[in-house]
């Protein structure tokens, strides 16, 4: 049967049912598994979290079959300024530039001299290179010739986190 909207009173007809249409029926509630990334992120890194919480990922990060490498910039690195910018969209570019899908501890990302990473934005990568720092003679990489990894294997049940020291640039045209 086919009829024009507005002809068919079965169609046509509205409940009055005062759940509908309220502001906060859209706001979910996660509950949040204490070996996630998510609840790893909300005790130690609080700007990076107003960023996720932002870009509507929380759900994501703390869903146990996310599999995920978190590039984290340390907290001191972010600009108050840039988090008042930020928006739903600049938010998730700026996550998915700093993630890639699946594991890669340390012991990966350590086997070759130079390489491309490939993160979330499709089309994008991260290029990554060790390289031996001069005060303590430790190797480390060098993520887009910008930022260095000051520690590795943050691991939690569905992903593995490297703090680096700044934020990565994220590409304007993305």
């Amino acid at each position: 049967m086919a009829s024009i909207y507005g002809t068919d009173p079965f169609y046509t007809y509205t409940y009055q049912d005062s759940s509908f249409n309220r502001a906060d029926s859209c706001m979910k509630e996660y509950e949040i598994d204490k070996s996630s990334l998510m609840f790893y992120l909300k005790q130690n890194h609080p700007k990076f979290t107003q960023i996720v919480s932002m870009a509507n990922y929380i759900g994501k990060f703390s869903d146990l079959q996310f599999r995920g490498t978190l590039f984290l910039p340390k907290e001191e690195s972010i600009d108050e300024k840039d988090l008042q910018n930020f928006d739903i969209n600049t938010s998730r570019k700026f996550i998915e530039y700093h993630l890639m899908s699946g594991f890669f501890p340390q012991s990966i990302l350590m086997t070759s001299p130079y390489q491309q990473l490939q993160n979330y934005i499709r089309g994008q990568y991260i290029t990554a290179g060790i390289y031996i720092l001069q005060k303590t003679g430790k190797e480390t990489l060098v993520l887009n010739n910008s930022s260095y990894v000051e520690k590795f294997d943050i691991t939690t049940k569905n992903a593995f986190v490297h703090i680096i020291d700044k934020p990565l640039d994220v590409v304007s045209y993305l």
